[in-house]
């Protein structure tokens, strides 16, 4: 008897610690809180006596959306359809579809007359749109019951959902927006390619410094990635250190920065760090270039900063960073309108090598005709000398 009560002891509290666990009490506190967000939306949908709504991708503050967006719209539709009475839910899938193919984002859906359009298109009388929002521990989810009608918002409803494991994973992960890169008009001689758009990736808090990347941009084989830092403790040194920084692109290269810079202050020895004194509240600006990027690079995997204090070392990463694409002359088109040749696609390394070599048989050409001019005109001029001041020759005696 006694044997048994220990068993279910045991068990009990192997429950409870499971329970405890960080990943299990985020999933079932989203669920809970997906499920209460149903609940109300469902009675203001009927109230509204609206038949058929959708759910869009839910974004951040700025209009960027996360995984955790995607996701928690996807279980928010799921536990809305089990849950609808008297309406209809719209498939996510044909929702995107249809976004993809009017090339509409969920943040254009702040203007009645785009809420309008996809309302028509989609079939749809309703869209719930979502906010994210991390406050300490927990994620603030806001979403909003809009009429494509009008385009007012017909009710709302609320919820917090718990941070940690998957949950705060995917809040840091950027979806890319499903629309095609385009070319712009640029004056003659370049070219400007618009990168795909991705979330900036959150910002990171460690040691009482606020890192957040601003962007990264592309020129020939450079990569130069903007940041401010912002000191929240008391003013105090921080260094950037060339050595243990490192930018891994999407094919796993990895490239140590050329030089790194914070605020006036710069480095460019590997060994070395850059350093400067940061001022409480106040954000600084420090750039990361790294060089000899391969031409198939079109992301970042990883960017990994080696960083210190006065009293220890410590490392910040960014992860999943899309690259603007910088214009720059393209040399091959420039040649060709000098010697006829048609622009071919390359790098300006490349295509400066295709025009030395384009004009070598050109310059080969120039200096036989400069060649053979000197020679003509040397013939001539000792032809001339001779002639001046040589005696007449003596006319040949006739044939015996």
């Amino acid at each position: 008897m006694q044997s048994r009560a220990r068993r279910t002891t045991l068990f009990s509290f192997a429950l409870l610690l499971f329970l405890s666990l960080p990943g299990w009490s985020a999933a079932s506190g989203y669920e809970r809180e997906i499920q209460s967000l149903a609940d109300e939306m469902n009675n203001k949908i009927r109230a509204a006596t609206k038949k058929t709504v959708a759910v869009v991708d839910m974004t951040d503050l700025n209009g960027n959306v996360t995984e955790l967006g995607r996701f928690l719209a996807e279980e928010l539709s799921v536990t809305l359809t089990e849950r609808a009475n008297g309406f209809e839910v719209v498939d996510r899938n044909r929702l995107a579809a249809i976004l993809r193919e009017q090339r509409l984002s969920a943040s254009g859906l702040v203007d009645p007359q785009t809420v309008r359009q996809l309302g028509k298109i989609a079939g749809v009388e309703a869209l719930a749109l979502g906010s994210l929002t991390a406050f300490g521990e927990t994620v603030h989810v806001t979403v909003k019951i809009i009429d494509v009608d009008t385009a007012k918002m017909i009710g709302s409803s609320r919820a917090d959902v718990p941070r940690g494991g998957a949950i705060d994973e995917m809040l840091g992960k950027t979806v890319v927006a499903e629309t095609p890169a385009t070319t712009t008009a640029s004056p003659a001689g370049t070219s400007t390619k618009l990168a795909v758009v991705r979330q900036k990736p959150e910002p990171v808090l460690d040691h009482k410094f606020v890192f957040e990347l601003q962007g990264c941009e592309l020129s020939g084989q450079a990569i130069s990635c903007r940041m401010l830092i912002q000191n929240g403790g008391p003013d105090r040194v921080l260094k950037l250190g060339l050595g243990p920084t490192r930018l891994y692109d999407n094919l796993g290269n990895a490239y140590h920065p050329d030089s790194i810079s914070v605020a006036n202050s710069v480095e460019t020895s590997r060994s070395d760090w850059a350093e400067q004194t940061l001022i409480y509240g106040v954000p600084t600006p420090a750039t990361l270039i790294f060089r000899g990027i391969v031409p198939e690079t079109s992301s970042i995997s990883q960017l990994s900063i080696g960083l210190a204090t006065e009293n220890e070392r410590f490392g910040v990463a960014f992860r999943n960073i899309s690259i603007d694409q910088v214009a720059v002359p393209n040399l091959t088109a420039i040649s060709g309108a000098v010697t006829g040749v048609a622009p071919q696609p390359g790098d300006p390394a490349a295509a400066l090598n295709d025009l030395m070599e384009q004009q070598a048989p050109i310059q080969e050409t120039i200096r036989s005709e400069a060649k053979k001019t000197i020679k003509e005109g040397a013939k001539r001029f000792f032809k001339g000398l001779l002639n001046r001041y040589l005696p007449v020759p003596l006319p040949s005696p006739p044939p015996l």
